[in-house]
């Protein structure tokens, strides 16, 4: 780590500024860990993954099942039309 120290700086970085540094780093990524940790509990607790809270675009709710199920029928209505590609 030094190396990296001297090409970066070209002097010493104190010992006082890597732990605040470091701190800060830790810091930080506790408080994104614990965010997603109540995201994922507020989803769980508020129906099993289904909750919309978090997101930026509500108007969108991908049910996946959902858009399977209208390809299945657009595949019917194609096959009753005969426009299917054999």
């Amino acid at each position: 780590m030094d190396v990296v120290e001297l090409l970066l700086f070209k002097h010493k970085v104190p010992e006082k500024c890597q732990a605040a540094v470091n701190a800060v780093g830790f810091v930080l990524l506790m408080g994104v860990m614990a965010l997603v940790t109540l995201q994922d509990v507020i989803k769980l607790i508020s129906g099993g993954f289904k909750s919309n809270l978090f997101r930026f675009d509500k108007k969108q709710n991908h049910n996946y099942g959902d858009g399977i199920e209208k390809l299945r029928r657009l595949n019917i209505n194609k096959k009753a039309k005969g426009m299917t590609n054999q």
